[in-house]
């Protein structure tokens, strides 16, 4: 698809090349051979036009149910409106929604919160940037147990902001208490919320409940009982992090033990497991915490970052990050299991290559679609937002 009028594309990252085009693959249907036999998706032998064939129907485990590999490319959209992509999310029909900034800080202009929503071939179905109330910036995106998308953010004076989207509605609500949203999570239990410095819970209609300060925050999320789990610093300079859980009503429960040199951290729920921890520093790191948040399992990567996680279900999880810390740094994505072992990773190109590429967002829908989305800079260091989407 050619770029539309906001300066968007499809392809690889920075370049207007193509979607990826339909496989073709069999999806257990008989197909015919030359020889006018039938061949089945999943019955072990790579034949036809099949990419892959390890026996069975499961999606994720490095070989899809239609044997196209696991974590295949779909489509990229960079546009360069758009400073940073911090949020995505992806509804059940494998629709994505994605939202950032609108504009860059570099740049004398003022910001606006950008919502752009892509269907699942990459198709753009919404463009629009907006704002409540003068200066704006949208920071992380999560859905509801109704459906419903949750944009947050700021805007100025120093006021969070909550967007709330539905399929026939929107709703803006402003809170004085914080100075901005940068993290959340939501459950059936509630909302969890982070500032830079303080965290805080809203019930499902969006009140907020309360807020307290604790230090730096990196991100924050929710565990199976509602309680809140803050990957946070003593000080804004500080270098020992922690996972700290408090209780619904914000009282202290207990904390990790510190994890040192870890930057860009990030923190995510995993269904039955606990709770996973992904960062970088000398190395980029990727930590499994079970519910009395003691590590499980830890895999690092010399000359990477993890900067996002997230619950990929049955067991699993989704991580984003980039190796080559070093020009020319690449993206990708990789999907590990319940152990640590990795199911398989996916590079995703950027053409021209990147100096400075980073991932902030990654997310994975109920058909199994993964976005992920962040921003690349040019040679004249100007930010480029950008989304992806793969197979799960």
């Amino acid at each position: 698809m050619a770029p539309d009028d906001s300066g968007g594309s499809e392809g690889s990252i920075g370049s207007e090349t193509e979607a990826a085009e339909s496989s073709g693959a069999s999806t257990g249907t008989d197909t015919g051979t030359e020889t006018g036999e039938a061949q089945a998706c999943g019955d072990g032998m790579v034949e036809g036009e099949e990419a892959c064939d390890d026996g069975n129907s499961v999606d994720g485990d490095g070989c899809n149910a239609d044997c196209r590999p696991s974590g295949e490319l779909r489509w990229t959209y960079s546009e360069a409106a758009i400073g940073r992509i911090a949020g995505t999310a992806v509804d059940p029909r494998g629709n994505v929604l994605a939202v950032g900034i609108a504009g860059y800080f570099l740049r004398p202009d003022p910001t606006l919160g950008a919502i752009r929503g892509f269907a699942p071939d990459g198709t753009v179905t919404i463009d629009f940037d907006d704002t409540p109330r003068g200066e704006a910036a949208l920071t992380e995106l999560v859905t509801d147990g109704n459906g419903a998308f949750l944009a947050f953010g700021y805007v100025s004076g120093e006021r969070a902001w909550l967007r709330r989207m539905s399929a026939d509605r929107a709703d803006d609500t402003l809170y004085s208490q914080m100075t901005g949203f940068v993290d959340a999570d939501a459950s059936d239990a509630g909302i969890a919320v982070a500032s830079t410095s303080a965290i805080g819970l809203l019930d499902v209609d969006g009140t907020l409940l309360w807020t307290l300060e604790v230090g730096f925050v990196d991100d924050v999320s929710l565990d199976g009982a509602g309680n809140v789990l803050a990957f946070r610093r003593p000080t804004a300079t500080g270098s020992e992090r922690r996972v700290t859980r408090y209780a619904p009503d914000g009282s202290f429960i207990g904390e990790s033990m510190p994890f040192s040199d870890l930057s860009d951290a990030a923190l995510a729920r995993i269904d039955g497991l606990g709770v996973a921890v992904a960062g970088s520093g000398p190395f980029g790191a990727l930590m499994l915490l079970d519910d009395e948040l003691s590590l499980v399992w830890e895999v690092t990567m010399p000359n990477a970052d993890w900067t996002a996680v997230a619950d990929a279900g049955e067991g699993d999880l989704i991580a984003a990050g980039r190796t080559g810390v070093e020009f020319p740094a690449q993206p990708w994505i990789a999907r590990y299991d319940a152990q640590g072992s990795a199911r398989w990773t996916t590079a995703i190109p950027v053409d021209p290559p990147a100096d400075e590429v980073r991932l902030y967002s990654v997310s994975i829908g109920a058909d199994g679609t993964i976005a992920t989305g962040g921003q690349w800079f040019d040679t004249d260091f100007d930010g480029h937002g950008f989304v992806a989407a793969l197979s799960p």
